[in-house]
């Protein structure tokens, strides 16, 4: 079987978003995404609390009473998120406590690689509505902590440690956003997804992206297609594959 190599264009997002936030350095970024975007309203107690450890205790037990594999996935996802609301509520009260924050990303990093192991042990696809709307919360919110993260590394450019923390979480999230074409639905189904997770974000996060000529969304995996002439080539991604030229599973051997 032909190996093939996804590269989310997550990543492309992010690096399109802090070449186009230059002039954020002497204002508020646009697209601030904030803890109501989140869906946290109130991120409670913060890492910073010396009671932060009943929160954790909280979540715990929570998971230890929870048996459905798709359910511990959703948990996983959901304490990510509130994850990313701390770090945000803490860089509005408390933006020189760069240890609590470096600390709360670095909480949010291990999250994500717990919710990446569920993710990897679950074993239905998209065909399950519980998945289909896990993987609907996991591309939103993705988007949505990719954001926050470029805002706060503008925000924290002098802080080496803490924008290193806050690059790394991003890197997390990517790996899994990668799962879902890899394990759960096909390419097109999951470049449909991302778009629609894109549009549906409120008026100024990714309003930029919303357009079509400045940024094209698609999965960098390896696409074979044949030309008129019937030259058979790989290319990088589905859109770098001319128009004229037909996909195909694999080019011919004798090639």
């Amino acid at each position: 079987m032909k190996k093939t190599i996804f590269l989310i264009s997550l990543l492309a997002i992010s690096c399109w978003l802090i070449a186009n936030s230059a002039a954020a350095q002497e204002a508020q970024p646009t697209g601030e995404i904030t803890t109501k975007d989140l869906g946290v309203e109130n991120p409670g107690i913060l890492p910073s609390s010396p009671f932060y450890f009943l929160k954790e205790w909280r979540r715990g037990i929570k998971k230890i009473f929870t048996f459905d594999p798709v359910k511990k996935a959703e948990l996983e996802l959901e304490e990510a998120n509130e994850r990313a609301a701390e770090i945000k509520k803490l860089e509005e009260i408390a933006p020189s406590n760069i240890e609590a924050i470096t600390k709360a990303a670095a909480n949010y990093q291990r999250n994500v690689e717990r919710l990446k192991n569920r993710l990897e042990g679950l074993k239905e696809t998209s065909q399950n509505p519980n998945v289909d709307k896990l993987l609907d919360k996991l591309v939103e919110r993705s988007l949505q902590h990719q954001q926050l993260f470029d805002n706060l590394k503008l925000k924290f450019e002098e802080k080496a440690e803490l924008k290193e923390q806050l690059k790394a979480g991003q890197e997390k999230i990517d790996e899994i956003v990668a799962k879902i074409p890899e394990k759960f639905e096909n390419i097109e189904a999951f470049r449909q997804r991302l778009e629609k997770a894109i549009e549906n974000q409120p008026e100024g996060v990714f309003k930029e992206l919303r357009l079509k000529e400045k940024i094209q969304i698609c999965i960098q995996v390896i696409t074979p297609a044949i030309s008129p002439e019937g030259i058979c080539q790989e290319f990088p991604t589905p859109c770098d594959v001319p128009e004229g030229w037909k996909k195909v599973e694999k080019c011919p051997a004798s090639q």
